[in-house]
């Protein structure tokens, strides 16, 4: 069970991150390159230590640059046109990682949740079908070239979000 929880508080991090994110871009920017992706797994760890963020957690490392006054000049720092290149290309990997997670993690959480006492699992039901229906949603805003690209690297990036 408690793997369970950990799992959707991950879930929950990263399409909270992803949603912030797509809602932020204007135009249908979800096209990340595989090499992106790779530039992604460089940066993200030096730039989540830079920004002095202490959780695995995506939602703590939006949180970090949501108050940093100086993310233009961090994006150029690592190789980003812009803020807005940086967080389009974040919000693409973090949204196409979240919908794999799941898609991974899906046959057991549904076998956890048979094995929660009947008041918790009816609480919980709703949840996992909202977050399933956000990470469909996400998905139509992803083109198929940035899932595959995220797919090729994917246990890479899960790496980054488990705990030590």
């Amino acid at each position: 069970m408690k793997k369970t929880v950990g799992l959707i508080l991950i879930l929950l991090g990263i399409i909270s991150v992803g949603n912030i994110i797509l809602a932020a871009e204007k135009e249908k920017a979800r096209d990340v390159s595989e090499d992106e992706v790779l530039n992604f797994i460089k940066v993200f760890p030096n730039l989540h230590e830079k920004l002095n963020v202490k959780s695995a957690e995506p939602d703590s490392f939006l949180k970090a640059i949501q108050v940093n006054k100086d993310i233009a000049n961090l994006a150029k720092e690592y190789g980003y046109e812009n803020e807005n290149d940086m967080m389009r290309v974040f919000g693409g990997v973090l949204a196409s990682y979240a919908f794999l997670k799941y898609e991974e993690s899906e046959a057991l959480l549904k076998e956890s949740l048979a094995t929660l006492p009947p008041a918790l699992a009816a609480a919980m039901k709703p949840q996992l079908e909202t977050i399933k229906k956000t990470l469909q949603d996400q998905k139509k805003l992803i083109s198929d070239k940035t899932i595959d690209a995220v797919k090729k690297h994917y246990a890479e990036i899960d790496a980054m979000f488990q705990s030590p």
